[in-house]
């Protein structure tokens, strides 16, 4: 997932999530970026991506090996601007296909 910050804004890493439905798993996120840590008014001490172009990665896979096509899937985050004024938490839905797993 390819993340555009708008500079003078941040993404909460915490807020990041992702929804699939049963019988799929995913490993944890990978991030192209570190987060640094600040201390917001909301969520007290969190870490956010305050880069222009950050990239979250994970792997799919279903839990009986096969693939899938058009697994729904849910993006979630939510971030702010530094200036204060934060926006609600957004979801996105879509759908990938995930390969068969190889062993």
């Amino acid at each position: 997932m390819n993340f555009d910050i708008t500079p003078g804004h941040y993404v909460y890493k915490d807020q990041l999530t992702l929804s699939f439905p049963k019988g799929v798993s995913a490993t944890l996120f990978t991030f192209s970026q570190s987060p640094v840590s600040i201390d917001d008014p909301t969520f007290g001490k969190v870490p956010v991506f305050t880069q222009k172009n950050m990239v979250a990665t994970t792997t799919l896979t279903t839990n009986n090996g096969k693939g899938a096509k058009n697994a729904p899937i849910i993006i979630g985050w939510q971030g702010c601007a530094k200036a204060g004024l934060c926006y609600p938490p957004e979801k996105i839905k879509t759908t990938v296909d995930i390969a068969v797993t190889r062993k």
